[in-house]
């Protein structure tokens, strides 16, 4: 009788370590997933804030709102389109300063137009500057959403050139700006978003001055649709 005691006592124990020894496999393997899914989980997360935060605003990690679509084509495209001292220096400097927002088929578009227009002697001495027409800033109208990943954005801008220091041109244009997502190196461009040259069978529309002078209704004439 108590050979079976001593017999079941080490029995039972015998058992009660090997439970343990399974659960402390199951711990190990579960750390393991853990480990493995704090691994593969997003450093950083981006999340944009729309530029009006006067209502509630619930924004999802990852999704863009059409404000920030809309700021982001018309403070990129100013910049391209800045030839602060010589059209000839100024627009290559720009595409290549700027080429982490452009996407590489609009970088080479805009490479073949600078090419075109210093053949024609357009940018040679040449000043230029674009801005936002007043009362033309950011309504829903103005940017239409292609899919979960592109846009299209109606910019209305006013442009200056100057040449050997005298104006010579004052235009009113339309631009139709498709800006996709573009996270491709959040160090050098933060926004994760890309100008895309003109949507296709969209092309710039010289505005008239009576439309000029209205630009603050919506872009109808444009799209928005």
């Amino acid at each position: 009788m108590t050979r079976k005691r001593f017999t079941d006592a080490v029995a039972s124990k015998d058992s009660h370590i090997l439970t343990l020894r399974i659960a402390l496999s199951g711990c190990v393997a579960l750390m393991f997933l853990l480990w493995m899914g704090w691994r593969s989980a997003p450093r950083q997360l981006t999340v944009h804030i729309p530029p009006d935060m006067r209502q509630t605003s619930v924004q999802n990690a990852g999704a863009v709102p059409t404000a920030n679509v809309y700021t982001f084509a018309s403070y990129i495209f100013q910049q391209l389109q800045y030839w602060r001292e010589d059209g000839d220096s100024d627009y290559p400097k720009n595409i290549y300063r700027l080429q982490a927002f452009l996407t590489p088929d609009y970088q080479a578009y805009l490479t073949a137009d600078f090419d075109r227009r210093h053949g024609k002697g357009e940018t040679r001495g040449r000043r230029r500057s674009i801005a936002e027409l007043p009362g033309a800033s950011f309504t829903p109208d103005r940017v239409h959403v292609e899919s979960d990943g592109s846009w299209i954005v109606w910019f209305d801008s006013e442009i200056r050139e100057y040449a050997e220091g005298m104006h010579v041109k004052t235009a009113y244009v339309r631009w139709p700006l498709r800006i996709v997502r573009y996270d491709v190196n959040r160090e050098l461009n933060p926004w994760g978003l890309a100008l895309d040259g003109y949507p296709e069978g969209y092309f710039p529309e010289k505005l008239d001055l009576t439309l000029a002078e209205t630009a603050s209704q919506s872009a109808s004439n444009g799209g928005g649709q």
